[in-house]
């Protein structure tokens, strides 16, 4: 009996020591123990899931956690995180050096940093608030207020506030910049930044009313369709890898979209493909208008391509599944209306480019035509295969004849 206790003992000391080395584990490993000295930066908000990778593991991010040297820092979609003055947009990834400097692997952030490592370059800042974002291939700086430098392989390109710092590999430029160059998230926090910034409130709020105006108008006008399975069974063969390719990005998100879904009593996708939830739609329409202004320039063998009101596609509504992206939607479109299309995989920007629809390409209509794509808009600055869809958005496809994209509303600086 005596013995018997004393084994009992044991056990509970045993068990007891294994639950504290746990939670010693575990608090080692989130930071709980850290001291203040040791931290780069202080999660201040989170939205959404966004996690923390710490030695190789990860973890969930929780406000007030200290990120130390080595850390990084990735929001999921629909999530957002700040730091120290700094937001991360979604689908974003920063690392934190040990020489205490950033490194924005991929993603948006709105932030104050003086010193930032984008695409092997140095952004040196002062007093200033900016937008960095960083794309397979691409990259841009957006400065709002202040002054910032980027350096790269000895050259050195400053902007100041209501410009931008422009990244292709090494082609780097500095333009003006307009507000239309802001995409959503950096709208919103440039409403809700503290500073005098370059654009005044009113300015960012006549963009969201024209991308809205743009967007009611597509919903107006356009027809819904809905594209079966052999339709998309009869999708190329590249289409079906770019998807594959970007549900493979998006996988570990997905799976925490779930997850999440499930915590919240939720529920996800049906494999059967019953809808057990609201569906994803977006709008999309093809046009090359401007050709018709420019029809001297136009290749004549090209001229029966291009309608007489330059729609190619009508605005029309279409369902999409969660992790896909613009040009997901453009191959299938273009399939189900038998609209030609050709593009090639661009291993240096990791993404598909578009090289001709309906039979006009780059260059057919001068040397500075081509087509391009915006989303509610704003032009993105990565290839369309890396823009991921979210619910309601208006794609409008565009060719460009003159000013590289000025002449559809980009700003080109």
């Amino acid at each position: 009996m005596k013995k018997q206790k004393i084994l009992n003992i044991v056990m509970v000391v045993l068990i007891a020591i294994i639950v504290v080395s746990g939670v010693l584990a575990v608090g080692a490993l989130k930071g709980w123990f850290t001291k203040s000295e040791d931290a780069i930066a202080t999660i201040d908000q989170v939205s959404g899931i966004v996690n923390v990778e710490r030695g190789g593991v990860g973890y969930r991010a929780e406000e007030g956690a200290a990120l130390l040297p080595k850390d990084i820092l990735e929001t999921l979609p629909k999530a957002s995180a700040t730091f120290d003055g700094t937001t991360m947009d979604e689908q974003s990834e920063v690392q934190f050096g040990e020489d205490g400097i950033v490194t924005l692997n991929r993603g948006t952030i709105f932030t104050r940093l003086d010193a930032l490592n984008l695409m092997d370059g140095k952004v040196t800042a002062t007093d200033a608030v900016y937008v960095a974002d960083m794309r397979d291939g691409s990259g841009s700086i957006l400065v709002l207020a202040g002054t910032v430098i980027y350096e790269k392989d000895g050259e050195t390109y400053t902007a100041k506030a209501g410009e931008q710092i422009s990244i292709l590999e090494n082609d780097i430029s500095v333009t003006k910049l307009d507000a239309t160059a802001l995409n959503e998230f950096a709208i919103t926090q440039a409403k809700n930044a503290k500073e005098t910034l370059c654009f005044t409130a009113d300015d960012l709020d006549k963009v969201l009313a024209d991308r809205e105006a743009e967007r009611q108008a597509a919903l107006e006008t356009s027809e819904t369709i809905h594209i079966g399975d052999e339709a998309n069974a009869d999708s190329t063969e590249a289409d079906a890898d770019s998807t594959g390719k970007d549900k493979d990005k998006n996988s570990s998100a997905a799976e925490a979209e779930e997850e999440d879904d499930d915590d919240k009593g939720g529920s996800g996708g049906s494999s059967s493909g019953e809808t057990s939830g609201p569906v994803n739609t977006c709008t999309i329409q093809i046009r090359c208008d401007t050709i018709l202004n420019n029809l001297e320039n136009l290749e004549p063998s090209k001229a029966g391509y291009v309608p007489g009101n330059g729609v190619i596609l009508t605005p029309c509504t279409v369902e999409f599944e969660e992790g896909e992206t613009v040009f997901d939607v453009l191959c299938r479109v273009c399939n189900y209306f038998g609209i030609q299309i050709e593009y090639s995989w661009t291993p240096i920007y990791n993404s598909y480019y578009i090289e001709g629809i309906n039979n006009l390409y780059e260059f057919d209509c001068g040397n500075q035509s081509g087509w391009m794509y915006k989303v509610n808009g704003w032009f993105p600055n990565y290839g369309c295969s890396s823009y991921t869809l979210k619910n309601g958005d208006n794609i409008v496809w565009c060719y460009t004849c003159n000013g590289l994209g000025a002449d559809v509303g980009a700003s080109m600086g």
